[in-house]
């Protein structure tokens, strides 16, 4: 069964073998037009089999989340019509079919092989670690974005919001070297949620702005952070602002971002920025997501990095670090047990969601001030 890859991996190489049209070494890629679906049939099927062979409980827990995933956004579109964006495209294609998905890392491995650049052991080695990073990656992100759509679900939201901020380019990127003064637009109503939002680098905006029946309150939702260049002529009051440079300094750039931050506004006009290049809107709660797929070192890794954000950002609320699975005694005990502690004790809890979506009704009463003393 192991080397069943290998065994697809020489119908490849007889097939180019057979055709002179082909010609694949270390200075050159030639595959005539006649042939290339045929080959690129047989390509696959090697990083298929690769995978199977190698990674099969990555298949059957990459197909678990993506059918919780459908589930959840097909419930939320029959309920309020919305749909669900995901812009990337490596993303998009791990949750609609994660086995298809998951082969994409072995594309340059398999080619250098072709090519006689590696070994076969040495591909073997370097294409599994890929397959690794990659699935642990889109794993996490995939969970993050079910996570949200069940938080909106439970929040009973019934309206949806973007920020009509246009991309922009690298030339006009290198025009907004001095901080230039800009009107962040009015949200506008929208029937799509963006889950990963990437807009131009004007400023930090949610990627959708929510109305919750629940809290009767604006949500924002934001998990793309980037360097603003602009300062807002039109920061709202009623927010609580830090300085920028001191979160930028705190953050190391940026770099120690919280996964998603959620904030919460009376008023639509106070929700569309969330940080321009003066001032970070200090949020409502932080969220961080774990699993096992990146193993017990990513778990601590991530605690120690959700005690920094707490400190930088203070967010009202707490942190809450959400997980697939049980984590172990020693990550448990750095952590407070929600259900054990008030609300207004918690700094950092943890809760093992799995899918089950009632036990996020934690989060939803949290935003509410209806959680239990």
């Amino acid at each position: 069964m192991e080397k069943i890859w290998q065994e697809e991996y020489k119908k490849l190489q007889d097939f180019i073998d057979q055709h002179e049209n082909i010609v694949i070494n270390e200075k050159i890629t030639l595959i005539d037009s006649s042939v290339r679906p045929i080959f690129y049939k047989l390509f696959g099927r090697v990083r298929n089999a690769f995978l199977i062979n190698r990674f099969p409980n990555f298949i059957d827990q990459g197909e678990q989340l993506s059918s919780y995933y459908s589930r959840a956004t097909q419930e939320l579109h029959k309920s309020s019509g919305w749909d669900c964006v995901i812009t990337k495209n490596e993303l998009r294609d791990f949750l609609v079919n994660p086995a298809h998905g998951m082969i994409r890392p072995l594309f340059d491995p398999l080619f250098c092989l072709l090519k006689h650049q590696t070994s076969i052991k040495d591909f073997e080695y370097t294409a599994s670690k890929m397959v690794e990073r990659f699935f642990a990656s889109q794993y996490m992100s995939s969970y993050e974005k079910w996570v949200i759509i069940s938080l909106i679900r439970l929040l009973d939201c019934n309206q949806i919001f973007y920020i009509p901020i246009a991309k922009m380019n690298s030339t006009q990127i290198r025009q907004y070297t001095h901080s230039p003064r800009e009107a962040v637009p009015f949200p506008k109503e929208s029937t799509e949620i963006w889950l990963d939002y990437t807009p131009a680098p004007l400023f930090i905006i949610p990627s959708s702005v929510l109305y919750a029946n629940k809290i009767q309150r604006y949500i924002s939702i934001t998990s793309e952070f980037v360097k603003p260049l602009a300062i807002a002529t039109n920061p709202s009051e009623n927010k609580e602002w830090f300085n920028f440079n001191d979160i930028y300094r705190k953050s190391k750039q940026l770099s120690i971002m919280p996964s998603l931050m959620i904030h919460m506004c009376d008023e639509l006009n106070d929700t569309p920025i969330i940080a321009d290049r003066e001032r970070f809107y200090r949020p409502d709660m932080i969220l961080e997501f774990g699993s096992n797929v990146r193993g017990s070192n990513y778990m601590s890794d991530v605690i120690e990095k959700m005690k920094l954000n707490r400190e930088i950002f203070q967010p009202r609320l707490g942190s809450y670090f959400i997980t697939t699975v049980q984590p172990d005694n020693q990550i448990s005990n750095t952590l407070v047990s929600h259900d054990k502690v008030a609300l207004s004790d918690i700094k950092i809890s943890m809760l093992n969601v799995d899918f089950k979506i009632d036990k996020l009704t934690l989060i939803a009463e949290a935003l509410s001030g209806t959680g239990s003393e």
